[in-house]
């Protein structure tokens, strides 16, 4: 390979898998975490509402991470990796059978892909106001 930095800023194609699989774990941990964290729907529904606040804090931080990640796992900006730069970095090296239906599903994200960003903008990194959360989440629900 030459010395010429990936879209990741990484050295190796290796390097860019493990950076987008980290983003992603991270992703569906924390989606795992803050879906088990609403008291009334959750088999710990005693000791979340005996520690509410901490677990408010917990659930928030989480959903927060969710979004971040997601949205970087979406990103068109160039100093990072994506989905669709590690696609276009894989193709030389999948047979096209097992490139297509890889193809399709990052298609299938890159429509939401434009959700998350939005959720992620208005929501979670640039709060306008206090409710901008609440009035996403009732809009999206």
């Amino acid at each position: 390979m030459s010395s010429r930095k990936l879209p990741c800023g990484a050295d190796n194609l290796q390097d860019c898998l493990v950076q987008v699989y980290r983003m992603a774990l991270g992703a569906m941990q924390s989606y795992t975490f803050w879906r088990y964290t609403f008291p009334d729907e959750s088999p710990y529904e005693a000791t979340l509402k005996k520690f509410g606040h901490f677990f408010y804090a917990t659930n928030e931080a989480h959903l927060t991470m969710m979004f971040v990640s997601l949205d970087c796992l979406c990103d068109d900006n160039p100093k990072r990796i994506n989905f669709q730069k590690l696609l276009a970095l894989i193709k030389p090296k999948l047979a096209t059978a097992d490139y297509e239906p890889l193809k399709k599903r990052v298609e299938r994200l890159q429509k939401l892909a434009k959700g998350i960003g939005i959720i992620r903008n208005n929501s979670i990194a640039h709060i306008a106001e206090w409710q901008t959360r609440v009035k996403l989440c009732e809009k999206y629900a």
